[in-house]
């Protein structure tokens, strides 16, 4: 019958009315959930890279080079530099040098500020100086307690000697060196804060006398040559006063044996003294991953209570 309205068609109309504006408004609530996770994800992500951002980029390879210092004249004293850059952990080290006797010899060893920072312990091992064969060892140090030890760059280590006459020497190493030989004589173990040995990088060091008095110092990315005239003239670099350095080793020569024991073995004293702290990086990784979904169940809650009361 024409003009009259049936109550069931207006009843089916709003309900299909109201479930439309119910759909928009779930998808207007998923867009908004969506938003919001993406938006605690990009927070989670930056969380972590500011954690473990400057881990990252210590993470590059080690780098150590050489300097000398001093009047590289016979009878001189000289200051060998091994100056390290980018290193994320030193928790122990020691080195060897070998070298010609008839050219050097090793008046002693000194901690660089790299290793020689206050608040951290350290056990000192003794150094061995044996000048009529050619060996100096830097008897080196592990650190002590729950630490991460000497990071960044600096001075690892300074030797003083004296240049007994004017002839070719180098300084030269590899990584992972069974002992120093006479192509890599200079052996520097760095142990880190996991107990493994550190990789590097070594740009090497080379004194050269030609013919004709022609002096060539060679260093990483320089080469400087240094004409020999009878004005002496001195290299371009600091002179070094002789001073009294002589033999501040004896007194390791009479260590004990337990002393003399110690310092083949360093790098096994931190096993004694070194507790592993990765499974604390691994519980706070996990940690903060279980409060990212806490805190998106918890919005998706909110949303859906707040539609519910609407």
């Amino acid at each position: 019958m024409h003009g009259v309205v049936d109550i069931e068609d207006i009843t089916l109309a709003v309900g299909n009315y109201n479930f439309v504006l119910y759909r928009n408004d779930l998808k207007i609530m998923r867009r908004k959930v969506l938003g919001s996770m993406k938006k605690l994800i990009i927070c989670f992500l930056c969380f972590i890279l500011l954690i473990y951002g400057g881990t990252v980029k210590a993470a590059g390879l080690t780098s150590i080079t050489v300097d000398i210092k001093g009047d590289l004249e016979k009878g001189k004293t000289i200051e060998i530099f091994i100056n390290v850059d980018n290193i994320d952990s030193i928790y122990a080290a020691e080195a060897t040098l070998k070298y010609d006797p008839k050219v050097l010899n090793v008046i002693s060893f000194e901690k660089g500020d790299l290793i020689n920072k206050s608040g951290t312990n350290t056990f000192d091992v003794g150094n061995q100086i044996d000048n009529i064969k050619g060996i100096a060892k830097f008897g080196g140090f592990s650190c002590l307690g729950q630490t991460n030890g000497f990071s960044g760059s600096g001075t690892f280590l300074k030797i003083n000697a004296k240049l007994l006459k004017k002839a070719n020497f180098h300084i030269n190493s590899q990584p992972f060196l069974v002992s120093a030989n006479d192509v890599d004589n200079l052996k520097i173990e760095f142990c880190d804060k996991n107990i493994k040995e550190v990789n590097y990088e070594f740009k090497g060091y080379e004194f050269k006398v030609g013919g004709e008095g022609i002096v060539e110092e060679i260093k990483p990315g320089n080469a400087v040559v240094i004409p020999d005239t009878n004005s002496r003239i001195k290299p371009s670099t600091n002179i070094v006063p002789p001073g009294d350095m002589s033999r501040i080793n004896s007194d390791v020569k009479e260590s004990t044996s337990k002393d003399k024991e110690s310092t083949n073995n360093v790098m096994g004293l931190i096993t004694k003294t070194k507790k592993n702290f990765s499974g604390q990086k691994v519980a706070l990784i996990g940690g903060a991953i279980v409060l990212v979904f806490v805190v998106i169940g918890l919005g998706g809650v909110y949303f859906y209570r707040k539609k519910q009361r609407n």
